[in-house]
């Protein structure tokens, strides 16, 4: 299973928008599991990936977006986060038989 982190500032008008939106999305493509995070608390991650400015939806490092991203552009930004998944277990396994 994949993870969606979407970092917050708790002072930011479009943190309500951007939950909302992430969850739709998650619903959308199973799977991924779903992480809000707050830049205040969770700062030393955010600035491990290089977050300042927020909301930002990220998958392990990747940034997706900065951001509230449509609906469809977020689930459209997750199925490839998927299929990359897939491909690169495929190659993986690939691997492993030789």
């Amino acid at each position: 299973m994949l993870t969606l982190e979407v970092f917050l500032s708790c002072d930011c008008l479009s943190a309500p928008a951007a939950r909302s939106i992430a969850k739709k999305a998650v619903k959308k493509v199973k799977q991924f599991q779903l992480i809000f995070r707050d830049e205040a608390i969770d700062q030393a991650r955010a600035k491990s990936i290089g977050l300042f400015i927020f909301p930002a939806f990220v998958v392990d490092t990747d940034i997706l977006t900065i951001g509230t991203p449509s609906l469809e552009q977020l689930v459209f930004l997750l199925r490839e986060k998927v299929l990359a998944s897939k491909k690169y277990v495929q190659n993986q396994q690939k691997g492993e038989k030789k």
